[in-house]
C-alpha cells in the first residue's frame, strides 16, 4: 500500500513508511543513436517494468493500450492479426449495410 505523486512515492513496508522514486530509462537519450523509446522503469534500482514493445517507438499511453489489447486478445484466444482481420470484416459489413461500398 502506498502513494505515488509523479515519480516520487511512499509505501508502507517493514512497519514503517518508505520513500521511493521511479526512474524511467529511455533509448535515444544523451547522444544515443537509438530511436526515443521507453526501455524500463526502475524502483530503488530494481526493474519493476520492462517495455515489451521496445523498439516500436510507442508513447507511454500507446504502450499501455497495446498491453491491454494484447492481454484482451490472449484472454479470448485471438492473436492481434486475427483481431485486426475481424475488425476489418466488421467494418466491411457495416459499410455494406449503410450502402457505403
Amino acid at each position: 500500500m502506498g502513494e505515488l505523486n509523479g515519480r516520487d512515492g511512499v509505501c508502507y513496508a517493514n512497519g514503517g513508511i518508505v520513500p521511493f522514486r521511479l526512474e524511467k530509462l529511455y533509448n535515444g537519450q544523451d547522444g544515443s543513436l537509438f530511436a526515443p523509446d521507453l526501455v524500463r522503469i526502475l524502483c530503488m534500482g530494481e526493474c519493476v517494468y520492462e517495455n515489451p514493445f521496445c523498439g516500436l517507438r510507442l508513447s507511454e499511453e500507446e504502450i499501455a493500450m497495446a498491453q491491454c489489447l494484447t492481454y484482451f486478445l490472449a484472454e479470448k484466444g485471438y492473436s492481434a492479426k486475427e483481431g485486426a482481420i475481424d475488425s476489418l470484416i466488421a467494418q466491411n459489413i457495416e459499410d455494406a449495410a449503410n450502402g457505403a461500398m
